[in-house]
């Protein structure tokens, strides 16, 4: 069945999310909130607790029905098994995921915003609360033994960017986003560049559960969150989820940290004085955060930061890229995008020691 606004009522009857008596006294709204997929808020006045997310993706699209599959898989594997409790306290609740249909339903996160709205809209920057929650919601998921991953059905997941490198990705995008190549076919064009991205491909490892799409937006807070108050972090949007590299998770969600101090750097200088410095305090208490939570020693954290300092540089690739898809048009932003690239390119040695020093 394709879910509407018209039976979605009749749907959650038939399995019990909500009741006749709710309808009669008018204890019920649902909203209709699709983006990508089909979404539907399920509000209950008297009792927010029991209010829902129902999701089902365009049931003629093969790939979204595989990745509401993928998500559904992922939700329930963590509120099932004893391994991935902890990770449970950063994720919306699962109830129940509807095979035949493709309805995923899950207890609704109420009063937030996306934490890169609350950075960028704010504008706020991250405190302590916010860096000690990605810290250790990172971490959670990183340390699933190896061989807990091996027994699970979890697949590869492996970001499509870290092949740009390679001639057909790059005959991919000339072909199919001609105004991006035309920007971007300067980084092509250089040997030493390539050869360093062409180096962060070779050092991908398949060793952890990851989400690989830990990017601000994907990231949700309450949207009265005051600076210094211990606020939960939620991180959602997991059909991309699966076994690979702990230094991606890292390096995407760090490239939207260092970019953010791009962003208040040149539109919240007096606000925000001497942002980038306290960008960077910011991430390396992250780092020292998060290796603490993993108990590595200093073998391990010199091993990992080399990696996390190469997927970096694809990072801030991605970020033009997908500026260039957005914002084409906006020459000066483009312009400070891909001069910014190229700045961290030729200092590619130093990146690790800047944001993670001891």
């Amino acid at each position: 069945m394709v879910l509407t606004l018209e039976n979605c009522c009749d749907y959650l009857l038939n399995f019990g999310f909500i009741d006749k008596k709710n309808i009669i006294e008018g204890d019920l709204l649902i909203r209709d909130a699709s983006s990508r997929n089909t979404n539907f808020l399920v509000n209950r006045f008297l009792d927010k607790s029991k209010n829902i997310l129902v999701k089902q993706p365009d049931i003629l699209d093969e790939d979204y029905i595989q990745s509401m599959e993928i998500e559904a898989n992922i939700y329930k594997m963590i509120y099932s098994e004893v391994e991935y409790e902890e990770i449970r306290k950063f994720i919306p609740e699962y109830l129940k995921y509807d095979e035949e249909n493709h309805i995923l339903i899950m207890k609704q996160l109420n009063g937030v915003c996306r934490i890169f709205d609350y950075f960028y809209y704010g504008p706020f920057i991250a405190d302590s609360c916010i860096i000690d929650g990605f810290a250790h919601c990172l971490a959670a998921m990183h340390n699933i033994p190896t061989e807990v991953l091996k027994n699970s059905s979890l697949k590869e997941a492996y970001p499509w960017f870290l092949d740009v490198s390679n001639k057909d990705y790059q005959k991919n995008i000339k072909d199919n986003y001609p105004i991006a190549y035309d920007v971007m076919k300067e980084v092509f064009n250089n040997k030493a560049w390539m050869k360093t991205l062409k180096k962060a491909r070779s050092s991908w490892k398949n060793d952890s559960f990851i989400h690989l799409d830990v990017r601000f937006t994907n990231w949700m807070i309450s949207y009265r969150h005051q600076a210094g108050t211990d606020s939960p972090i939620w991180l959602i949007d997991w059909e991309m989820a699966g076994i690979g590299d702990p230094a991606w998770d890292l390096s995407f969600l760090i490239g939207d940290w260092i970019s953010l101090g791009q962003y208040l750097k040149k539109n919240y200088d007096k606000k925000f004085p001497k942002i980038e410095n306290k960008i960077i305090q910011q991430i390396n208490i992250f780092w020292h955060q998060y290796c603490k939570k993993r108990n590595f020693n200093t073998g391990e954290k010199t091993e990992l930061k080399s990696r996390v300092a190469q997927y970096l540089l694809v990072k801030f690739f991605l970020i033009l890229y997908e500026l260039l898809l957005d914002y084409s048009d906006d020459k000066k932003a483009v312009s400070d995008s891909l001069e910014f690239f190229k700045l961290q390119m030729l200092n590619a040695d130093q990146i690790a020691e800047i944001y993670f020093y001891e």
